[in-house]
């Protein structure tokens, strides 16, 4: 899974996104277990897929260059489904929703 530039991250995970980021940057299993990754989605018509930490242990996640990108970092579903609320909201006051999909690859 690739890192997006400026990964978005929650406020209840913020302690912990070092050491998050860099084991999956390593393609790893992170040791804290608690988060959730908000990831752009396989699918052409969907944006996002939430996925949990557990989810992630899953070895089709550890791949580099796979067609997922890390945009966020939450650590609780709730706050993961903010963070989607808030970057959506970006696009939609910028007035380039329509261009949300290509964007996020540049996130």
């Amino acid at each position: 899974m690739d890192i997006a530039r400026r990964p978005v991250i929650g406020d209840s995970i913020f302690h912990a996104k070092e050491d998050i980021l860099k084991a999956i940057g390593k393609g790893q299993n992170p040791s804290y277990r608690n988060w959730y990754a908000i990831t752009t989605a396989y699918e052409e018509h969907h944006l996002f897929y939430i996925l949990s930490g557990t989810e992630y242990r899953h070895p089709m996640y550890h791949r580099q260059g796979s067609a997922l990108k890390l945009i966020g970092l939450a650590g609780s579903k709730k706050e993961a489904i903010d963070l989607v609320c808030s970057i959506v909201r970006q696009f939609v006051d910028s007035d380039s929703l329509m261009e949300m999909k290509k964007s996020l690859c540049d996130f």
